[in-house]
């Protein structure tokens, strides 16, 4: 039977504290049960697999050394989403990671026009041309559980603000999906 949200937050708030005095076991349990969407959202933005890795450590490194600052005025997820994405931007301002992810989205382009019907490809331009900020609202809102309060928690921003982008976000998605050739 699947653990209820509420549950799994509370779980993970213990979790968290049982981390930040030591307890190592509870730490790698924190990891087990939230990597997937702290790695999902990595990856969307940071787009090259070893870059994501690099910057899923980093988190979670992080939050190992921060957990006994927590305040809690959040959920767990949202923090360590938090973390992640401070470290993502931080990445994303790195030349050397600039030029990473500038090579994969050339190669991805590349590989576009050989195979014009690759759907799968077409959707990864049309994702990859969005500004930065609309790409990384879209990776948020698409994670599973995701929800405005939470958006906006983790963004720092009026749920309204947070509203208001996503739209955005979804109408400058779809523009590029007709760009590249995919029917909504």
């Amino acid at each position: 039977m699947p653990t209820s949200q509420p549950a799994k937050d509370t779980i993970a708030l213990e979790l968290l504290r049982r981390t930040a005095e030591g307890d190592m076991q509870a730490f790698r349990e924190l990891y087990n049960q939230t990597r997937s969407d702290v790695y999902t959202y990595l990856y969307r933005m940071l787009t090259v697999r070893a870059v994501a890795d690099i910057a899923l450590v980093e988190t979670y490194l992080q939050a190992a050394k921060s957990a006994a600052k927590f305040k809690g005025s959040m959920k767990v997820s949202s923090w360590l989403l938090c973390i992640a994405r401070t470290i993502a931007h931080h990445k994303l301002g790195q030349p050397q990671i600039k030029q990473a992810i500038e090579k994969q989205v050339i190669n991805t382009q590349t590989k576009i026009s050989l195979n014009s019907l690759d759907r799968q490809r077409r959707l990864y331009q049309a994702i990859h041309s969005l500004p930065l900020q609309h790409r990384e609202i879209l990776n948020l809102a698409l994670l599973p559980e995701a929800n405005f309060d939470d958006l906006a928690r983790i963004l720092k921003c009026p749920v309204a603000n947070v509203k208001l982008a996503v739209f955005q976000a979804k109408a400058e998605f779809n523009k590029n999906l007709l760009s590249v050739g995919v029917a909504q």
